[in-house]
């Protein structure tokens, strides 16, 4: 019979396991999304912000259970440099705004004549008008991340699915 402690422990990482699997499936959802969206800057954004924050979760400090990056990297070396790619860019692009980020913006101060008098007077108006820069995701790795989020899911279910049998018999 497993001692208590033991069994409390695989329980915690189970169900670190399942929404780290869950978080894969989030991550895979805002992937399919951004491959048909073309039109809305602001909804590839946020889709791109969901692939790599939903990634990286499940390896990042939590009150849980943090999962080993290493654990779970992949053994092609091209989708290992790519868990590990995504991992950094979540932390410097994603998550947070640090100077090598990508991230820019240029702003200028505009004036416009709204309407003018009878006495040809205008009326003006200042604007400001701002652009922001980023690198956005290439779009020729979305094969290749997706295989990735497949192959780590699977990775976290398979582990999940093995403490459910050993927890299964032991009771």
């Amino acid at each position: 019979m497993m001692h208590a402690s033991d069994r409390n422990r695989l329980t915690k990482r189970q169900t670190a396991l399942v929404l780290a699997s869950t978080d894969m499936k989030h991550a895979r959802a805002a992937l399919d999304a951004l491959e048909n969206e073309h039109a809305s800057v602001h909804l590839m954004r946020a889709l791109e912000t969901a692939i790599f924050v939903s990634y990286a979760r499940a390896f990042t400090q939590s009150s849980l259970l943090q999962l080993n990056t290493d654990e779970f990297r992949p053994v092609d070396r091209n989708l290992a440099g790519l868990h590990d790619d995504l991992l950094q860019l979540r932390d410097k692009a994603y998550a947070h705004t640090d100077k090598d980020s990508g991230r820019s913006i240029t702003v200028e101060m505009t004036q416009t004549t709204v309407s003018e008098d009878s006495a040809g007077t205008g009326v003006r108006r200042l604007d400001l008008t701002t652009r922001e820069q980023w690198r956005p995701l290439n779009r020729e790795a979305i094969p290749a991340i997706r295989r990735l989020i497949d192959e780590v899911e699977w990775a976290f279910s398979k582990e999940a699915m093995g403490i459910q049998a050993r927890l299964d018999t032991d009771s």
